[in-house]
């Protein structure tokens, strides 16, 4: 996922702190790093300098979803993040006062191919389906087409 770079604003990759291994799978190999045993899972500690592990205390939803770390090609900045969603999106614009996100470049680059495209299949972008069958009329109607291609290209660094 990239996000906002909370040091300079630049794009930044957002990486959950754990992986979360079944342990009916047996114990992977997780190449040093911490593992812990939790609840028929194995959970490996990613970057166990930075976040460590602590077993929820509830069974509501982990909070572990949204804490993680930020990686910043930029001004390398590597540190624990609480993600604030949609907030922290890197690709994110207001188009016709409706809120837009991409969650990477990838579905970004997909966003826009299938909102300029004249016959809007979503099945034709796999893994990003879902997502683009909610877009709301106000961003999909063709009479706006021309503008929403136009601010999302041009923050993609593609003109139209």
């Amino acid at each position: 996922m990239t996000i906002r770079c909370p040091r300079c604003g630049g794009p930044a990759l957002f990486d959950a702190p754990f992986a979360f291994h079944p342990q009916s799978r047996g114990r992977p190999d997780t190449g040093g790093r911490p593992l812990h045993d939790w609840g028929g899972w194995w959970v490996e500690e990613k970057y166990p300098s930075i976040l460590g592990w602590d077993p929820p205390r509830t069974s509501a939803p982990a909070p572990h979803r949204r804490l993680g770390v930020v990686r910043c090609p930029e001004c390398h900045l590597v540190g624990s993040h609480q993600l604030q969603w949609p907030q922290d999106a890197y690709y994110r614009w207001l188009v016709h006062g409706v809120e837009l996100w991409a969650w990477s470049a990838d579905h970004a680059r997909a966003l826009l191919a299938y909102l300029g495209s004249k016959g809007r299949d979503p099945t034709r972008f796999p893994g990003y389906t879902s997502m683009l069958r909610k877009l709301p009329a106000a961003i999909t109607a063709s009479k706006v087409r021309d503008d929403v291609v136009r601010r999302l290209g041009r923050s993609l660094g593609q003109t139209r």
